[in-house]
């Protein structure tokens, strides 16, 4: 293990200087005083990073998406249940100590980042309604719907890397924010697509007569990403 590298950090361990890339960046429902990131090393190892209070502000100016930083100064923790999205071991916490230097553009660190569940660790992470990070097939058009509020959210059915259904629901929030779900260009996109879904709840519904199906649907952490450079997307297509 690399103690210089992401994989390398442990709760309360050593934080050495990092060089990464920030992928994503969202503030949490009920949490509008956390701002949170996830950042991408030259390994392709991902982690979670917050920032609470009065530094959110500066932070989010000075960590640009896609844009490679040298970070020092900074603690890791245990994630909490609540805002975790990924299954590193820590979270880095950013603050009034942390020292954030903007450094050439790194081609060998990842433009993107997932942290994809297979079925199975999303079938156990629905028992506690938990947070994965999911990719399928589209297999019918983009449905619209009307929650029980009459807000509107779509619904897209996949098959995923068990050659399984599933659908996903993103909520209004998610829906209607092009730069986290780019309806045009995933409705003109060539078949076949390949959606790779960010901090995804998971969830277990119990109809008449049903043994349990899992579902699907966003969250502030959710982005939609179309045909994503992945082993799985290569397998997805075959199918």
């Amino acid at each position: 293990m690399d103690s210089n590298r992401i994989s390398g950090l442990r709760p309360n361990g050593l934080t050495p200087a990092l060089e990464v890339r920030v992928i994503r960046k969202w503030v949490p429902k009920y949490r509008e005083n956390e701002l949170h990131f996830v950042f991408v090393d030259e390994e392709g190892m991902g982690i979670q990073a917050f920032v609470k209070g009065k530094y959110c502000k500066t932070l989010d100016s000075k960590l640009c998406l896609q844009t490679c930083y040298e970070i020092k100064g900074y603690g890791c923790t245990e994630p909490d249940n609540f805002t975790n999205t990924l299954t590193h071991p820590a979270i880095m916490n950013l603050g009034n100590a942390t020292v954030i230097t903007s450094v050439p553009n790194n081609e060998n660190i990842p433009k993107q980042f997932f942290d994809l569940a297979t079925r199975r660790r999303a079938e156990f992470q629905a028992k506690t309604e938990g947070i994965v990070d999911y990719i399928g097939l589209l297999v019918r058009r983009i449905e619209v719907k009307k929650a029980n509020n009459n807000k509107p959210y779509v619904v897209l059915a996949f098959k995923d890397c068990s050659n399984q259904d599933i659908t996903v629901a993103l909520w209004e929030e998610i829906a209607t924010d092009k730069t986290r779900f780019n309806r045009a260009e995933i409705e003109a996109a060539s078949a076949p697509i390949i959606l790779a879904m960010t901090g995804l709840k998971t969830k277990t519904y119990y109809g008449r007569g049903s043994t349990g199906t899992l579902q699907l649907s966003s969250t502030s952490a959710t982005h939609v990403y179309l045909n994503p450079q992945t082993v799985e997307t290569e397998l997805l297509k075959e199918m």
